[in-house]
């Protein structure tokens, strides 16, 4: 299983003002290791996030992303995230 490590999420609709916050996609941002695709530690941004199931998120394309170590600066802009524990991210739908 892929893994990303140093990762972040981001918002892939952060220029489209009008759209409501529940509509916003979101996806990782982070240094991938263990996929044939890409050599390792090559950055990387996936598709939108569709399934968390702990620390293992399921992106539109289909491929399973094993969730490594937080990326520290996006750790300091969320402080009061459990971001290090077992369910780092949750997704609104």
């Amino acid at each position: 299983m892929s893994r990303i490590e140093n990762w972040s999420i981001i918002d892939l609709d952060y220029n489209n003002y009008y759209l409501a916050p529940e509509l916003r996609r979101s996806a990782l941002n982070g240094s991938i290791f263990d996929d044939d695709r890409f050599a390792d530690g090559t950055i990387i941004t996936t598709s939108s996030i569709e399934t968390v199931d702990q620390r293992k998120v399921r992106t539109k394309s289909g491929t399973i992303y094993y969730l490594g170590k937080v990326s520290s600066d996006y750790k300091k802009h969320y402080p009061n995230r459990n971001l290090d524990g077992a369910n780092p991210i949750s997704i609104r739908r």
